[in-house]
């Protein structure tokens, strides 16, 4: 994994466990920590979060697809 948290190959994306992350069921806002970013076949991009208040792991498209992708509208960074 490169600095900015974006899985490159093939073993990294095994270590991180993407399985334990899902797609979010709901709209709303989150408070969320990005842990790994990576590119799909089709050049979507996924980020990975955790969410800080449930501990949940989510799963989020930046780009929305016909499967349905919950994309978010805006981030902040929070210090």
């Amino acid at each position: 994994m490169n600095y900015y948290g974006i899985l490159t190959n093939d073993k990294e994306l095994m270590e991180a466990n993407l399985e334990q992350y899902s797609r979010s069921e709901k709209a709303g806002t989150f408070n969320l920590r990005l842990n790994y970013r990576t590119w799909d076949k089709r050049m979507y991009l996924f980020c990975c979060f955790t969410d800080e208040d449930t501990g949940e792991k989510i799963r989020l498209a930046c780009r929305c697809n016909s499967k349905g992708n919950i994309n978010w509208v805006m981030a902040e960074k929070i210090d």
